[in-house]
């Protein structure tokens, strides 16, 4: 039987993080998981202390050092711990079906890709109503809330597994791969490497300097775009994850788009009342003439 690690990358999570070990432990009772790692990214509140009293196995970080450095910290645990199989997750999990680790551990145990489920979000205004009931309902209840929510499905998200043997470049340090691996996950993107080297030519010396000013603003790759480069074969699965952050971001992007709705409604009225009173002024002209 191979054994499943779970690993969740965690920053300043106290508020949704007892539920996702929640439903995590309920797992590991079912023997579908044998080991629960909690990667405290530099947390201020109370991250740590609610992961050990849930049980997980801790790994600390002293300071905020990203998700990149987090899943290498979580991947050499779960291979010190024997793991076979590696399953990342976010800590803000509001439902994790059965059937979607299921398929997780099973995609990974065949293949060696990286295996992708589909997170929910909803393209709908929610009220917090709604959102409130679904953070408070039980897993195994919100299993059959699709029609409710009227959720859609996005492509990007955070949770995925992998085989074990699909991460060895990073157990081997003196490999040229896993300098590449750690290159990707941990090494800022330097802003120059967005202009080609024919049109950096052309570019001022003046504007050049101040781009490498820019580096240490300079941002790192997000950790799905560097696995994704990493790793060149990702099977995506239909079953689905429910992401507390999925909401506040679809929460977010209504108030944006609202916002930018009254501007523009804003914009045409006064550009309709500038029409008005150019042809008022031409029919008044018009008149003028006439006598």
């Amino acid at each position: 039987m191979n054994k499943v690690v779970a690993v969740i990358l965690a920053h300043d999570e106290e508020t949704h993080l007892p539920r996702t070990l929640k439903i995590l432990n309920q797992f590991k009772r079912e023997g579908l998981l044998q080991e629960i790692v909690v990667v405290n990214d530099g947390s201020t509140d109370k991250t740590a202390e609610i992961a050990q009293q849930a049980g997980a196995t801790l790994v600390n970080h002293k300071e905020n050092l990203g998700k990149g450095q987090g899943f290498i910290s979580g991947a050499l645990k779960a291979k010190e711990l024997d793991g076979k199989i590696l399953v990342l997750l976010d800590a803000d999990i509001l439902h994790f079906p059965r059937k979607t680790l299921l398929a997780m551990i099973k995609e990974s145990a065949q293949n060696k890709a990286m295996v992708v489920p589909r997170q929910l979000e909803s393209r709908e205004k929610l009220n917090e109503k709604e959102i409130a009931s679904l953070r408070q309902g039980s897993n195994s209840l919100l299993s059959n809330l699709d029609p409710m929510f009227k959720l859609a499905l996005i492509n990007q998200t955070g949770p995925r597994s992998f085989n074990m043997d699909l991460l060895n470049p990073l157990f081997k340090p003196k490999s040229i791969l896993y300098k590449k691996w750690i290159k990707y996950l941990t090494t800022k993107i330097p802003p120059f490497t967005y202009i080609s080297k024919k049109r950096m030519d052309t570019v001022s010396e003046e504007l050049q300097a101040s781009m490498k000013e820019a580096w240490r603003g300079a941002r790192r790759w997000t950790l799905e775009t560097a696995l994704s480069k990493l790793i060149k074969r990702t099977i995506w699965i239909p079953q689905r994850i429910y992401h507390d952050s999925a909401f506040k971001k679809e929460r977010t992007t209504s108030r944006r788009v609202s916002a930018e709705q009254a501007i523009a409604v804003r914009i045409t009225e006064r550009v309709q009342e500038a029409r008005s009173r150019l042809a008022r002024r031409i029919k008044l002209n018009r008149a003028r003439r006439k006598f």
